[in-house]
């Protein structure tokens, strides 16, 4: 137990919870069951039970804090910050001076504008290190001057509860919006009309469309159910439970993930996937998943092997008809992703990697 160590955390996107929120209060939950106080800097006092019921994450030692970084002057951060073993923030672009014993920023996003530090950025960031969520960010912080550890996110598996026999679903999960590296959401009704009017072999499937969605977002969520309107085999569900996801997770033949389509990776990385949270837990839970040949997707999906990536719709196609087919592929391609995720994406392994990175 590291009882009397006090850890704050800052992350401007907590207003909705997206894989990368998840990651980094994930990373936090390992601090609290090692008996370490967790402050965290958000101005909503909601939000503790928003992450136990969203989140799935029961913390014994969290504290919503009012935000100094936000409310208070330049001397007052720096001693409020000087109260803290371990600082972690999650960059917007801005930086701050920290008194912490060790400062930790979270890259989520490898977006070039982020990391382009001025004087007196780099200043400040003098005693901080960076963690990151994937090899792929980590070789673009790289490429931007910055050294990054990455740590993997873990994915909780129960195979006492997963599905051997799966329903003709095509599942995807992700929040809607319409900016960064948006889902693709209307992308993947376009195409799955398409198959069905093009094969039989499409004929019994419906397409599942499972994401949270903020108010600011809504009229892009408005324009994903205008595009499934009418549309039977469509369905649209917004904000759901944990439990009812994990259902479509279980019951889910395929998983569809189209993030990155149509962008120029080597332009535009932040808009590409940047590990893919959603993909890892879909083949968790045995479902076969097709992404976008993209960014992280490539460290997670081997194609053929525990699933598929696709370049283009005709690829999309060419490879769904064959494995729609071919039951044997169907189940050898299932166990190979659950295996491969209680491989490489374990709990054990994520506190472990926790621990050793932070010294716990």
């Amino acid at each position: 137990m590291r009882k009397n160590v006090k850890v704050a955390l800052y992350s401007p996107y907590l207003d909705i919870f997206g894989g990368g929120e998840k990651h980094i209060l994930s990373i936090l939950k390992i601090f609290d069951l090692y008996g370490c106080e967790v402050d965290l800097l958000w101005n909503d006092l909601e939000i503790a039970g928003k992450i136990k019921n969203d989140l799935a994450l029961n913390f014994e030692h969290l504290k919503i804090v009012d935000n100094f970084l936000i409310k208070d002057n330049f001397i007052n951060k720096l001693i409020k910050t000087g109260h803290y073993d371990y600082v972690f923030y999650v960059t917007n672009g801005s930086y701050f001076f920290s008194l912490g014993r060790n400062n930790y920023i979270f890259a989520m996003v490898p977006k070039k504008e982020l990391f382009q530090l001025s004087m007196i950025n780099k200043a400040k960031l003098y005693n901080w290190k960076f963690i990151c969520n994937s090899q792929f960010t980590q070789r673009l912080l790289t490429s931007f001057g910055i050294n990054s550890q990455y740590i993997y996110p873990y994915i909780n598996i129960d195979s006492s509860v997963l599905n051997n026999k799966k329903d003709k679903i095509i599942l995807t999960v992700g929040r809607f919006f319409p900016h960064l590296h948006s889902k693709n959401h209307k992308k993947i009704i376009e195409m799955f009309k398409k198959f069905k009017q093009k094969s039989s072999l499409f004929n019994d499937y419906k397409l599942y469309i499972i994401g949270r969605c903020d108010n600011k977002d809504l009229p892009y969520l408005r324009d994903v159910e205008e595009s499934a309107k009418q549309n039977d085999d469509i369905v649209v569900k917004v904000n759901v439970s944990n439990q009812e996801l994990d259902i479509l997770y279980r019951k889910a033949a395929i998983y569809w993930h189209f993030t990155g389509l149509g962008v120029n990776e080597a332009e535009n990385p932040e808009k590409v996937e940047h590990l893919g949270m959603a993909p890892l837990e879909a083949m968790a839970n045995k479902c076969i998943v097709f992404c976008f040949c993209a960014g992280g997707i490539k460290e997670i999906v081997r194609d053929g092997i525990n699933g598929y990536i696709f370049f283009n719709e005709t690829d999309l196609y060419n490879k769904m008809s064959n494995i729609i087919i071919n039951h044997s592929i169907q189940k050898e391609l299932a166990n190979n992703a659950s295996k491969f995720i209680e491989e490489n994406f374990s709990y054990k392994q994520f506190e472990e990697k926790v621990s050793k990175v932070f010294n716990l």
